[in-house]
């Protein structure tokens, strides 16, 4: 017991380490740049849904950068340019920003022609923060149809995996999985051994490796 309680503590303190807007953007080479970005809840948002995180991306195409994601349940997709002092701003809605991944070159070029058609991806007619769809259900549906992103969101992402139904392969293409906005599972070379309950995950997540527990973010190096 005490082997498990100081391997979750060595994982906690790992998570802890994020990659900042401001530690990426000023190093970025010439050309088109794709970001994934998440931030937790606002503090104006319920108490409750204060632990999850909200997904959107950042791009830049012939040197003008634009934000692209749902920011509110009021609002639908929001597409608009944005300055490079934006992109590198460590906060938004006063909490920090975190970089997920990043895309440059080629594969950046072939996930901003999937960007710029986002309407494909929101055609459900409302948004529920929670089980979803949300935005994060927005996210997800982006990354499994680009090929160029290896994205896994994070497992406070609620929503990403929503489906009313969903029986295939996983977002990475490496296991297989089974959705419902109640209850899901995953098995997967990268994804390791997952159940959700209510959208959130409970498992082993093998590449890269980590603990999944709901409300927590993923414990691991």
């Amino acid at each position: 017991m005490r082997t498990l309680l100081l391997i979750t503590v060595l994982f906690g303190a790992s998570a802890c380490r994020v990659t900042l807007p401001s530690d990426v953007v000023p190093e970025l080479p010439e050309g088109p740049v794709v970001l994934v970005k998440e931030l937790n809840i606002p503090d104006r948002q319920p108490w409750y849904t204060h632990f999850a995180a909200h997904t959107f991306f950042e791009y830049r195409v012939d040197g003008r950068w634009w934000r692209l994601g749902i920011p509110t349940r009021t609002y639908d997709i929001g597409h608009w340019e944005i300055e490079t002092d934006d992109a590198a701003d460590d906060r938004r809605w006063d909490r920090q920003v975190r970089v997920v991944d990043v895309l440059t070159g080629s594969r950046a070029q072939a996930a901003i022609a999937v960007l710029l058609e986002p309407e494909r991806f929101w055609t459900d007619g409302s948004y529920r923060a929670f089980p979803g769809p949300n935005s994060n259900t927005f996210a997800e549906r982006v990354l499994r149809a680009t090929p160029a992103f290896t994205t896994q969101l994070s497992p406070n992402a609620v929503g990403r995996d929503y489906a009313l139904f969903r029986l295939g392969r996983t977002g990475s293409g490496s296991g297989i999985e089974l959705e419902t906005p109640v209850l899901g599972a995953e098995l997967g070379l990268r994804e390791g051994v997952q159940l959700h309950v209510l959208q959130l995950p409970i498992g082993l997540r093998f590449w890269p490796p980590a603990i999944l527990l709901p409300f927590l973010p993923a414990l691991g190096p």
